[in-house]
């Protein structure tokens, strides 16, 4: 079985400004379409390292990974 990388999903976005002041990728995006935004109607926009941690997000197995 393959590693599930947030890099190798979808909904993955580099943040490019917090790459390079942090210089760490811990601050990427995850935009997931079941992340919506109760005031907007938009989709809201998690970091993936926060994802990663918490289970009920996505979790370190990364239950809601899917290729790009």
């Amino acid at each position: 079985m393959t590693k599930k990388l947030c890099k190798d999903c979808k909904y993955y976005r580099k943040d490019w400004g917090s790459h390079i002041f942090h210089r760490t990728d811990y601050w990427d995006i995850c935009v997931r379409a079941d992340q919506e935004n109760p005031v907007s109607g938009g989709t809201k926009a998690h970091r993936c390292g926060y994802e990663r941690m918490y289970d009920m997000c996505c979790g370190p197995d990364g239950k809601f990974w899917e290729a790009k």
